[in-house]
C-alpha cells in the first residue's frame, strides 16, 4: 500500500473515532513527507471518503426502508383480504338471520290461517 493511501486510511479511521492525537500525527507525517502544499489532498480525499461512506449508509437505509415498506404493503393486502372475508361472512349471517325471521313470520301466518 502506498504511503499516501495508508495515511489517508489512518486519517479517516482517526476521524471516525474522534482521535485528535492520531489525526495530528498523520497530518505531521503528511506535511513532513509531501509538503504543506499537498495537505489539501489529504483533507479533501478524507472528506470525499466520508461523503461516500455517508451516501452508502443512506442508500442502505433507503433500501431497508423500501423493504419494510414492501413488507407493510404485503401485510396490508393480507389484512384487506381477511377483512373482506369477514365482511362476506357477516353479510351471509345477516341474510341467513333475515331468512330465518321471514320463515318464522311465514310459520306464524300459517298458524293464523289454520
Amino acid at each position: 500500500m502506498l504511503l499516501k493511501n495508508h495515511l489517508i486510511e489512518v486519517f479517516k479511521k482517526a476521524s471516525l473515532e474522534n482521535n485528535f492525537l492520531l489525526k495530528e500525527n498523520v497530518v505531521l507525517k503528511w506535511v513532513h513527507r509531501f509538503g504543506i502544499d499537498s495537505l489539501n489532498d489529504l483533507l479533501i480525499h478524507s472528506s470525499l471518503q466520508k461523503e461516500n461512506q455517508c451516501e452508502e449508509e443512506n442508500q442502505e437505509q433507503i433500501s431497508l426502508i423500501d423493504e419494510v415498506h414492501e413488507e407493510n404493503q404485503e401485510q396490508i393486502s393480507l389484512i384487506d383480504e381477511v377483512l373482506m372475508k369477514i365482511m362476506k361472512k357477516q353479510r351471509w349471517n345477516q341474510m341467513a338471520w333475515k331468512l330465518l325471521e321471514a320463515m318464522k313470520y311465514l310459520a306464524k301466518i300459517k298458524i293464523l290461517i289454520k
